[in-house]
C-alpha cells in the first residue's frame, strides 16, 4: 500500500469534548456509556458503536479484514487511508450520481466511488471501529466562513466545511485527530480549530459530532446549511 504524506501531527490528550454534539439513541443507551447523568463517560466504548451509516455489515467487515493491520494502531489508520485512496477513486461524472450524505459506509465501498470529504470520512470511521478502533465521525466550518456571518452579515448558502475523524489510540492512551481525505494524521490548534490544507493553513471549528451524520441528525445538505445560518448568522447592526 502506497504511504500517505504526512505534512505535521499532533496529539492532544484526554477525553473529547464536548462529548457527542447529539445522537438519536435512548437516553438509556447514551447513560449506559456516562454521556449523560454521570461523572464517568467510556468514549472508547461509544466510539466502536454502529451508527446508522456506519453498520458494519459483511461487505464492511470483509474489506476490513481484507486492510493489513499494523504493528500499532496509527500504522492501521494509515492503512484504511490508503486503501480508501486506492479503491474508492471515481470520476467527476460519477460522484454527481450521488447525493452528498445519502448513503451509508457499505454503499459507498460497493460503489467504489467517494464524493469527497463526507464518503472518505464516512468509511474511514466504519472501517477502523471495524477493527476495534475507537473513531468518530466530526463535522467542522470553516471559521472564516462564520467570522463572515457575524461580523459582515454575509450568508453564503454555499457549504464550507470539512469532515475529520478523531481516532483513540491505544497505545499512547491518547485521541488524534485524522484527515481521511488529505490521506493523513493532521492536528488542533490551542484555541481548538481543527487543520486541514497546505501546512494547516485552513482552520475549521467543530459543528458536530457522532457516530455519523444520520446519528447526530443530519440527513442533506440542505438541511445542514438551514442549521448553520439560524447558529451563526447575524443581522445587520446585531453584532455582539
Amino acid at each position: 500500500m502506497a504511504e500517505p504524506t504526512i505534512h505535521y501531527k499532533k496529539k492532544y490528550p484526554g477525553n473529547l469534548a464536548p462529548y457527542p454534539t447529539k445522537s438519536m439513541q435512548s437516553y438509556k443507551r447514551l447513560k449506559q456509556f456516562g454521556i449523560v447523568d454521570s461523572k464517568e463517560v467510556n468514549l472508547n466504548l461509544f466510539y466502536l458503536q454502529e451508527g446508522p451509516q456506519t453498520k458494519i455489515t459483511e461487505p464492511v467487515r470483509k474489506t476490513a479484514d481484507f486492510i493489513l493491520d499494523g504493528e500499532t494502531t496509527e500504522q492501521t489508520i494509515i492503512n484504511i487511508m490508503s486503501w480508501e485512496h486506492i479503491n474508492l477513486k471515481c470520476s467527476t461524472e460519477e460522484k454527481g450520481k450521488y447525493e452528498k450524505r445519502s448513503r451509508t459506509a457499505e454503499e459507498v465501498i460497493l460503489s467504489k466511488c467517494a464524493t469527497g470529504c463526507t464518503d472518505y470520512t464516512l468509511v474511514f470511521a466504519t472501517l477502523a471501529r471495524a477493527k476495534g478502533i475507537p473513531a468518530t465521525v466530526t463535522e467542522t466550518i470553516s471559521e472564516k466562513w462564520v467570522a463572515e456571518m457575524v461580523w459582515n452579515n454575509k450568508w453564503d448558502p454555499i457549504k464550507k466545511g470539512h469532515f475529520f475523524s478523531e481516532v483513540f489510540l491505544e497505545e499512547d492512551n491518547m485521541w488524534v485527530l485524522v484527515d481521511p481525505t488529505a490521506n493523513r494524521l493532521t492536528g488542533r490548534t490551542k484555541e481548538g480549530y481543527y487543520l486541514s490544507g497546505p501546512d494547516g493553513k485552513y482552520k475549521f471549528m467543530l459543528f458536530e459530532r457522532g457516530l455519523d451524520s444520520w446519528d447526530y441528525g443530519i440527513y442533506t445538505m440542505k438541511q445542514s446549511g438551514e442549521i448553520v445560518k439560524k447558529r451563526y448568522y447575524v443581522e445587520p447592526g446585531d453584532q455582539p
